[in-house]
């Protein structure tokens, strides 16, 4: 009995430290548009060893709102880096507005790129 509860104690234990880390929204620092209305490149800060999440991206006739979240061992010492991402829309950006879901603030940008393919 003692040696079964040691063994699922140390299988939880193992568990656990697999599924640790941080999860933490990245900010979303600037946009660009692309040649495709329907698609924009976002730039947000991140860490170098985080996995990303696929965005939340909400959309309505004024805004689009993106929301951008990641997992990040807190085990390992990690730098911050700056990612970017492709985001496709629903409907044509036109005048909409960019918003950084988490926030709610209004990300910069709105240059076309056409460097991004």
């Amino acid at each position: 009995m003692a040696v079964t509860a040691i063994a699922v104690t140390a299988i939880a234990l193992v568990l656990i430290n697999a599924s640790s880390g941080d999860t933490f929204v990245a900010p979303i620092d600037s946009y660009s548009r692309t040649s495709d209305p329907r698609m924009i490149v976002i730039r947000a800060n991140s860490w170098s060893t985080a996995v990303l999440s696929q965005p939340d991206v909400l959309e309505d006739d004024q805004k689009v709102a993106i929301t951008l979240r990641g997992r990040k061992d807190s085990r390992v010492f990690d730098r911050g880096q700056m990612v970017t991402l492709r985001i496709a829309l629903r409907a044509p950006l036109g005048n909409r507005v960019v918003i950084d879901g988490a926030s709610g603030s209004r990300v910069p940008g709105g240059d076309l790129d056409l460097t991004v393919p």
